[in-house]
């Protein structure tokens, strides 16, 4: 058990170093990190594994950075794994990317999750994400 824990750390802290050397030494000419990582077509193949990995601490790691960095290519991939997502945790996790992420597939996934979403905080969840991203729409059509 000990050992299961420092493995999971182990690969956490790669993870997370991964993500950091790819922020920090790709950046040139002043174009922003997001702009960068968008280049590297590799680097998103790689966060697409990671989404789809049965190691939970690398699948909930890469989908936070698809979020956090708003890569639209996993969108697909995010939606396919939110619909078979056992892990409550995970699926909240996955439509707090999409919604970041912004992409109207992805909004559309997370309010059809919300019929069938049997834990309360997660439907929740759902919920206040697709009210926001309606909300956020108005203000935008009306300015």
């Amino acid at each position: 058990m000990r050992a299961a824990n420092i493995t999971m750390q182990l690969t956490k802290t790669l993870v997370f170093t991964l993500v950091l050397v790819l922020l920090t030494g790709n950046i040139s000419n002043g174009q922003t990190a997001s702009a960068e990582l968008k280049k590297h077509k590799r680097m998103i193949e790689n966060l697409i594994i990671g989404i789809q990995s049965p190691n939970e601490g690398v699948k909930r790691e890469c989908i936070y950075y698809a979020g956090k960095y708003e890569f639209t290519e996993t969108v697909d991939v995010l939606i396919d794994v939110l619909k078979n997502e056992k892990n409550p945790k995970n699926r909240a996790l996955i439509a707090l990317a999409l919604y970041r992420i912004g992409d109207e597939k992805g909004i559309q996934a997370v309010y059809d999750a919300a019929s069938t979403e049997s834990d309360a905080k997660v439907k929740r969840t759902y919920s206040a994400i697709v009210a926001e991203y309606k909300a956020a729409k108005a203000i935008a059509a009306n300015e």
